[in-house]
């Protein structure tokens, strides 16, 4: 349901307190490391997908990842990033 609402209701002012969580969400798992996103921005991208709803309904439901197996491409993807 969750999918299917945010996908319809985007832009809605209704659903802008949940995109402000996550992305609330992101900057305080970036500011947890901020000499390695210094001037990192895909870093701070990969962060953001990481914690996007989308992100995670694209691995689990469309690709039929597991939950551990999304969680280890995400970080693969975060931990990428850092070099």
């Amino acid at each position: 349901m969750m999918r299917r609402v945010l996908a319809e209701a985007r832009g809605h002012p209704v659903v802008q307190p949940y995109h402000d969580h996550f992305r609330r969400a992101a900057e305080v798992l970036a500011e947890a490391m901020p000499s390695v996103l210094a001037g990192n921005n895909a870093l701070a991208a990969a962060l953001a997908l990481a914690l996007s709803f989308d992100t995670w309904s694209l691995l689990i439901i469309d690709q039929h990842l597991s939950d551990e197996a999304a969680i280890d491409l995400m970080i693969s993807l975060i931990f990428s990033t850092t070099v």
